[in-house]
């Protein structure tokens, strides 16, 4: 291997490593794990969120130690761009909060963009930040109107708070009986790990775009190809196998006028040819109603075994988990105002304009 080949993939690992960093500090506010959220940051690190400027350890105690019946809250981080510089990186991350609250009286749910700006170091082998600034891009806060008790979402699997959300119980299942331990990359064989995991995180990543695009595509051939025979889905009412549910989501999609699932935090825990993976996904619908069109968005997280067979990483196993949603009466406009001038619109396959790209 050439000397440039292995520092370009010792930078995706790193960057790989850096990223589950990221990942992990969503997860430690969200399941208000303070373990989890602490070891994000090196000993000595500090934060900036205006409300708190201080001792970074500090902080995850703050917002992670609140009472844990308050309503789930979600971090989603995207847009993640790292660079490396031998054992310090810099980052900006794009996040995405939601969080339900009581406001003069009234219970509202709020949406709030920004992004995080990173430094970090390794130290000891490990990636962990040393210095995080939150910076405020723009927020939305509507009435709340919150459904845990109508049919979509009765038979739903709900997320929680420590060791009582679905998320924490698999990758303890998944730790208790599986080597931990990422890849040092310092002789031939572990350098092939540390490939073959970064190859595979891709992998998994790609097949959970594909299940997005299939999704809301109603790309029924698609869907069908991402599982290993065998495989079994938990979502919501639907409890069996792969097969059974491609059926059922062909029912329930053709209930939206409209509908895309959009993914981040992709977290995966690999050994070998088997993986688990929690993956946070929004999933907004346009729904017609006698009354007049609604607009839906779910937040929730996709729980995910994965095998490798023939080389070929998919599904063998998904489970959905709810957290959140607002639904409201539709502002969407298609014939005025800037939207008048964007005349190309998604569709379902074959139609959609992303199978002529991806054909070509």
């Amino acid at each position: 291997m050439s000397a440039a080949l292995e520092a370009a993939l010792r930078d995706v690992a790193d960057k790989h490593a850096i990223e589950q960093v990221l990942v992990n500090h969503g997860r430690g506010i969200d399941r208000s794990d303070t373990a989890l959220m602490q070891e994000c940051y090196h000993a000595d690190a500090t934060v900036d969120y205006g409300l708190f400027k201080g001792p970074a350890h500090e902080f995850a105690a703050l917002v992670t130690g609140a009472p844990l019946d308050r309503p789930l809250s979600t971090h989603r981080t995207s847009n993640i761009w790292i660079r490396v510089e031998g054992d310090k990186a810099i980052a900006e991350s794009y996040g995405l909060a939601y969080r339900e609250e009581d406001d003069e009286e009234s219970r509202v749910q709020r949406l709030m963009g920004g992004r995080y700006l990173d430094r970090l170091e390794r130290r000891g082998g490990a990636w962990k930040i040393t210095q995080r600034i939150f910076v405020l891009d723009w927020n939305i806060n509507l009435p709340c109107t919150l459904d845990l008790t109508g049919p979509l979402f009765a038979g739903q699997t709900m997320g929680g708070r420590r060791a009582d959300d679905p998320a924490t119980r698999l990758f303890a299942d998944w730790s208790s009986r599986h080597a931990p331990g990422t890849p040092s990359g310092h002789d031939a064989a572990s350098r092939d790990a540390v490939i073959d995991r970064a190859v595979s995180k891709q992998a998994l990543h790609e097949l959970n775009t594909a299940y997005c695009r299939a999704a809301d595509r109603a790309d029924d051939g698609l869907m069908r190809r991402l599982w290993h025979p065998g495989a079994k889905v938990s979502y919501g009412e639907y409890s069996g196998g792969f097969e059974g549910f491609c059926d059922y989501w062909a029912g329930v999609r053709d209930r939206f006028e409209r509908i895309t699932h959009l993914i981040g935090n992709d977290y995966f825990e690999i050994d070998g040819d088997r993986a688990v993976g929690e993956t946070l996904v929004a999933r907004i619908e346009v729904l017609p109603r006698a009354s007049g069109t609604v607009d839906r968005m779910i937040g929730g997280r996709f729980l995910d075994r994965f095998e490798r067979r023939g080389g070929v990483w998919k599904l063998s196993g998904r489970a959905f988990v709810l957290d959140w949603n607002v639904n409201r009466p539709t502002t969407a406009i298609w014939d005025r105002a800037v939207y008048a001038s964007l005349p190309l619109r998604g569709g379902r396959a074959p139609e959609d304009p992303v199978y002529a790209l991806w054909g070509a």
